[in-house]
């Protein structure tokens, strides 16, 4: 009798204890028929505090096979609790059972983090969804919160700047989440971090300009230009949006006409809406529109852009000419008008009814004395190459179509797209204008 009970005090002084157990067993050899029924037994056991399960399908070997499907259980207690009494609970071997606590004071919160291997030394494996786990309590807000806890400690300390700034430049924090963690972690040098991030944000564009413009000069590919004129409230920039859309997703939409660049941030596809005479110098405008000048910056407030678009995409209530005729009116030393015809490809007139592609029909004619009598200038005049359909612009209101926005918009891109590659012909324009009126 004394040697059983010395045996037993023996083993229990073997078996550690801890408040935070991982039980790992494959479904093939698992106790129970089914998860239900361990989840049962999980939720009984004696000074349970938080539970999470899930199955790991996905996991492969060194040799990148897949491993046998298993199921990994997170156990945490309200006091510790011996391995092997838990094991015994779940009718299973105490060498399937794990202290998570034993060399790591943080070991219940990884354990829980690592069910669908979000810790540090799980990040090269496949990454389980959290909506399948299991678990007694808000498994999703566990991550967020552990997530924010672990960012804000890694921006505390002698390396918090260089982990922040570190962390900005590689993309995993903008530029609004990177100054708002400042702000919080360290505000006696918010300003100072404030101002290293900004600079940060003009070498990363620096550098990533630089890349570009390497690889366009070695394509030497010339930029699209699209200028598209016509009154207020016909639809100019909802047709210049369709354009820049079926171009670049991710363009740049120029601001207020005092600060046209002032939010650009290297996209490749802009559009420079409203453009009025008194607002780009016409000197700049050719440079930005100069079709393989791709090293160019673009006037702004603060500071100059470096301009990274192939694509350029400009709405005006003037025409070519007829902004010609009023840059002179500032400045009588501009260069010709034809060097800004030059850098058109595609000049587009908006109408009530009618979209049109136009063509100079005659050239600037400046003005002059004939018998005595002065002769005002011409302006340069456009007239239709082609026009494009017979579209009856459907109640645009505020510069949106209404119901039918989708399918008129389909037609226009459609067609403008074989009108710029040559290949529309009429039989093919008459059918598409009449689904449209």
């Amino acid at each position: 009798m004394l040697q059983k009970e010395q045996q037993k005090a023996e083993k229990t002084a073997s078996s550690p204890r801890s408040r935070g157990v991982m039980y790992v067993q494959q479904l093939d050899k698992m106790k129970f028929s089914s998860l239900d029924a361990l989840k049962r037994r999980v939720q009984s056991l004696s000074k349970l505090k938080r539970f999470a399960m899930i199955v790991h399908d996905k996991d492969t070997n060194g040799d990148n096979e897949l491993v046998k499907p298993h199921v990994h259980v997170m156990l945490e207690f309200e006091s510790p609790r011996m391995l092997s009494a838990i094991a015994k609970e779940l009718d299973d071997a105490p060498e399937h059972f794990e202290s998570m606590t034993k060399h790591n004071k943080n070991g219940i919160n990884n354990g829980f983090a690592y069910l669908v291997h979000r810790t540090k030394n799980a990040s090269n494996k496949y990454q389980y969804d959290p909506d399948k786990v299991i678990a007694n309590f808000n498994y999703q807000g566990f991550l967020d919160k552990l997530k924010t806890e672990v960012n804000e400690g890694r921006y505390e300390g002698k390396m918090g700047i260089s982990n922040l700034l570190g962390d900005f430049i590689n993309g995993k924090l903008t530029k609004i989440e990177a100054k708002e963690i400042a702000k919080n972690s360290k505000p006696g040098q918010f300003a100072h971090i404030c101002k290293r991030i900004d600079e940060s944000e003009v070498q990363m564009e620096e550098l990533k300009a630089d890349k570009w413009i390497q690889e366009m000069q070695g394509k030497h590919e010339a930029k699209k230009v699209f200028w598209i004129y016509g009154p207020a409230g016909v639809g100019k920039t909802t047709l210049a949006k369709m354009i820049t859309e079926s171009l670049d997703k991710g363009y740049f939409t120029s601001g207020s006409s005092r600060d046209y660049f002032q939010n650009y941030h290297g996209e490749h596809c802009i559009l420079i809406d409203e453009l009025r005479p008194n607002v780009i110098d016409y000197s700049d405008l050719l440079r930005i529109l100069d079709p393989y000048n791709y090293n160019c910056n673009v006037p702004s407030r603060y500071h100059d852009h470096r301009l990274t678009a192939n694509a350029i995409v400009i709405t005006s209530p003037f025409s070519p000419g007829d902004f010609y005729i009023h840059q002179r009116d500032l400045n009588t030393e501009v260069d010709a008008f034809k060097q800004l015809h030059r850098r058109l490809n595609y000049v587009i007139q908006v109408k009530p009814l009618k979209i049109r592609l136009m063509e100079l029909i005659s050239d600037y004619v400046p003005g002059e004395m004939v018998d005595g009598k002065y002769r005002s200038a011409t302006p340069p005049q456009y007239g239709p190459r082609r026009e494009v359909m017979n579209y009856v612009m459907v109640a645009i209101e505020s510069g949106k179509f209404q119901e039918n926005y989708d399918q008129d918009s389909r037609c226009i891109l459609s067609v403008l797209k074989k009108l710029i590659s040559g290949n529309t012909n009429p039989k093919e324009k008459s059918t598409i204008s009449k689904t449209t009126k």
